[in-house]
């Protein structure tokens, strides 16, 4: 998942827009597969807030991304 974690930020002239993950922030949001601009705003002050993330792995039958959540939030908070 991490290697195929990219996100989108702001599109310059002809050059793709999504670049390969660069933070812990961009992982993140990966793994839930969705970005929440206010949570992000609090829990990573100061940076770079991506407009979409994407990633081509496979997510296990279980995969729940609230748990995700909760599982970086203990961690990070």
């Amino acid at each position: 998942m991490f290697k195929t974690c990219e996100v989108k930020g702001k599109a310059l002239g002809f050059f793709p827009d999504w670049k390969n993950r660069s933070r812990v922030s961009d992982i993140v949001w990966c793994l839930e597969n969705r970005i929440t601009p206010r949570l992000h705003r609090e829990v990573f002050p100061g940076v770079w807030l991506p407009s979409k993330v994407r990633e081509t792995a496979r997510e296990p039958w279980n995969w729940d991304p609230l748990d995700i959540r909760s599982t970086w939030l203990k961690n990070l908070k």
